[in-house]
């Protein structure tokens, strides 16, 4: 399993070649800073270490909560004494309790908050969280490491590693006094050893390399840097999210439009039927009216006809003959329903006259259009094309002759020779002829 490293100058590698023999470790982290970039303790606190965060900052604080639950977190500062602070937190650049320095950020532009912090001396913060050995101290508070190491009780607590950063100084002298001998100067800290443990020194003599097995983490100080690859992977991974709804949505339009082009070649068929079918509507509507205005002139051309103006007494007299007679079965239906049989005998007669009179008004017509040839001429020509009314006009033709017709003269035979059933027919025969005056 290859070391992941998290701290900024790689310091952690070291620490872990030195300490990897000790298991469930103890770590104190003054100036602990954020809890996976540019920290010493997070390769150690993911390898079940366990330790004390001092850091003055709220986000870095906050920060450090979520991430090391198992640690102790203490939002407060190491100092020479106990008390109260002035702890200036800086959104960009190094935060401290340096005043001069936080005008001068905030003379560049950066915002500067203000918090009044606890402050507390090493041996303070180490005897009240402390519950057993410790095993590595880091100092990195800004300038002052050499007066807080020189707080602790370094015969009492005895590291076996302590590193402080040292800003450029020499090494530090309450650490020498203290038993301590520098190890390895990497340019920013210096490792001290506790001086029992001289086998510790000689594995700090050469710093990190590639015999170490050690990967760097994500957006490591030395490694390449990521932020702009992953701002750009999360740009393209939006612009593919944009494209698939702009394509999702494109073949929603497409999709719309193309049944649209379904209905509206169902609907141009469609009205290719119906308009095959309204021209043939429309020809045989025009044939219609054609055969109506034919009929319409064929109509005028009567009424405006002499023949048709002539018989105008005979269809009067028609029409009132007729609706005598409807009236006459209607009173003669409501005589045979009433409760009065004599009533019947009026009606029989009136219906007798009026039989008559329409008779004597037909006949009159009658002779008076046959003693007009030229009249009858047209009148026939004209009667020719209605065969029911040619019928009627036969029929009172018939009725209105006033010729008497030649009675038939049947001789007198002599029937006495004749047998019963030959004399019987012959004597029906002429009783026939006769009628019964002439009997």
């Amino acid at each position: 399993m290859s070391f992941t490293s998290y701290a900024a100058n790689l310091e952690d590698v070291l620490l872990w070649r030195v300490l990897r023999h000790v298991d469930n470790g103890f770590y104190v982290d003054v100036g602990a800073g954020d809890p996976s970039i540019g920290s010493v303790t997070r390769a150690f606190y993911d390898r079940g270490w366990r330790g004390i965060n001092v850091e003055p900052g709220h986000a870095r604080q906050a920060a450090l909560r979520r991430a090391r639950p198992a640690d102790v977190n203490l939002q407060m500062a190491a100092g020479v004494t106990a008390g109260d602070a002035l702890f200036y937190e800086a959104e960009q650049g190094q935060s401290g309790f340096d005043a001069g320095r936080a005008e001068r950020l905030a003379a560049q532009g950066i915002r500067v908050k203000v918090r009044q912090t606890p402050v507390a001396t090493l041996a303070q913060l180490c005897a009240q969280h402390a519950a057993g050995p410790i095993h590595l101290v880091r100092i990195s508070t800004g300038g002052n490491e050499e007066e807080i190491a020189a707080t602790l009780d370094w015969q009492l607590w005895r590291p076996l590693v302590v590193v402080l950063r040292h800003h450029g100084r020499a090494p530090s002298a309450v650490l020498h006094a203290a038993g301590y001998v520098l190890a390895f100067d990497d340019g920013v800290n210096h490792f001290h050893v506790a001086a029992e443990q001289p086998h510790l020194a000689g594995l700090l003599a050469t710093p990190a390399n590639t015999a170490d097995g050690f990967v760097l983490c994500e957006d490591h100080p030395l490694a390449h840097p990521l932020a702009a690859l992953r701002d750009a992977a999360a740009s393209a991974r939006q612009e593919a999210a944009a494209a698939t709804t702009r394509l999702q949505e494109t073949m929603a339009w497409v999709e719309a439009r193309r049944r649209e082009h379904d209905e509206a070649v169902a609907t141009a068929q469609r009205l290719g039927r119906d308009a095959a079918e309204l021209d043939m509507l429309r020809h045989s509507l025009q044939a219609t009216e054609q055969r109506v205005r034919d009929a319409e002139a064929i109509l005028h051309a009567t009424y405006a006809s002499l023949s048709w103006r002539l018989t105008r007494p005979l269809r009067s007299a028609n029409f009132r003959a007729r609706n005598l007679l409807q009236r006459a079965r209607r009173l003669a239906g409501q005589a045979r329903h009433g409760a009065m049989p004599l009533a019947m005998a009026p009606l029989r007669v009136a219906k007798r006259l009026l039989r008559a009179t329409a008779a004597r008004t037909l006949k009159a017509a009658v002779a008076f259009v046959v003693a007009r040839p030229k009249l009858a001429f047209r009148l026939r020509s004209t009667v020719a094309r209605f065969p029911r009314l040619l019928t009627l006009v036969k029929t009172v033709a018939m009725r209105g002759r006033t010729q008497p017709v030649a009675p038939v003269t049947v001789s007198t035979v002599d029937t006495s020779s004749m047998p019963a059933p030959a004399r019987q027919a012959f004597d029906h025969l002429r009783r026939a002829v006769r009628g019964p005056r002439n009997l």
